[in-house]
């Protein structure tokens, strides 16, 4: 019973973390902001075999982020990952 109220409090945390930042993110890329490292949940290894580098939002010239300040490792992972869409799927 306690792995299962675990569970669903982690769920519920992470539900709360995403709607927060579909809400935050396009206010904050609306006016130019960028998110820091730690509110996007940044983290410098893959997760689940995501990485910065396929993610539509990195910018590969200048290891950046459209929306993370800062410096971001190609190998890097956070929250606002976006796999980015093959030129041949439109």
């Amino acid at each position: 019973m306690k792995h299962d109220a675990k569970t669903r409090r982690h769920f519920l945390f992470e539900a709360v973390v995403w709607v927060g930042a579909a809400t935050v993110v396009p206010l904050a890329a609306a006016q130019g902001a960028k998110l820091t490292k730690p509110h996007a949940r940044y983290q410098d290894s893959p997760r689940h075999g995501d990485r910065c580098s396929g993610c539509r939002h990195f910018l590969p010239d200048r290891n950046g982020c459209k929306l993370v300040a800062g410096d971001i490792s190609p190998d890097g992972w956070c929250m606002l990952y976006s796999a980015k869409q093959d030129a041949g799927s439109r």
